[in-house]
């Protein structure tokens, strides 16, 4: 595909290199300004595959690197957070790999707090924008997600745990089904 940037063709080599760059710069990029070069990234691959139909094959692989292998509990959490916003923007390129990005998140909910919490609110999305058939294999992580939301009651964390409770709010308005083997499990919660 050619992308015409202010009315210059850009040749595929270079779409590829700019690609490329973009992603090392999430990698290599400090907490505070990771969530913004995600947010870029995101808003590359919505117009790469909504709008120009091409592909971008390190896209997916980086990511679950980053979700899986870092060492580095920032970079694991923007990961799930660009998980979530690519669901938003760009389903049709993650459904093939839902039984993939459910492992992830089944792992990240099991992570420290900040990758945790990041992931739970990010499956909202997911869930949100998964299609129908999709839900079965999204279920088994209602239990995991529960846990968080209990942990961060436990933990007495105030701000947390609004956020939380939003995520599930959301959740249930556009997937109530997600919870329908877990409801005894919701209503126990103190």
């Amino acid at each position: 595909y050619q992308r015409r940037v202010h009315g210059l063709k850009l040749p595929n080599a270079t779409q590829d290199h700019i690609k490329s760059q973009l992603l090392v710069t999430v990698a290599q990029s400090r907490p505070d300004v990771r969530t913004k070069r995600c947010d870029v990234v995101v808003g590359v691959a919505a117009v790469i595959y909504n709008t120009m139909r091409g592909g971008w094959d390190e896209l997916l692989p980086f990511l679950f690197q980053c979700a899986s292998d870092s060492s580095n509990q920032g970079l694991r959490a923007q990961t799930y957070y660009t998980f979530g916003l690519l669901y938003q923007d760009c389903p049709s390129v993650l459904h093939p790999h839902i039984t993939s990005v459910v492992k992830l998140f089944s792992s990240a909910l099991g992570d420290a707090a900040e990758v945790r919490i990041t992931a739970l609110k990010a499956f909202t999305c997911i869930l949100q924008h998964s299609e129908r058939q999709q839900l079965p294999t999204l279920v088994p992580l209602c239990p995991l997600i529960l846990g968080v939301v209990e942990g961060c009651i436990a933990a007495k964390n105030a701000g947390e745990i609004e956020d939380l409770l939003k995520a599930l709010v959301e959740m249930a308005d556009s997937n109530a089904a997600f919870f329908e083997t877990n409801l005894s499990h919701v209503l126990c919660v103190d």
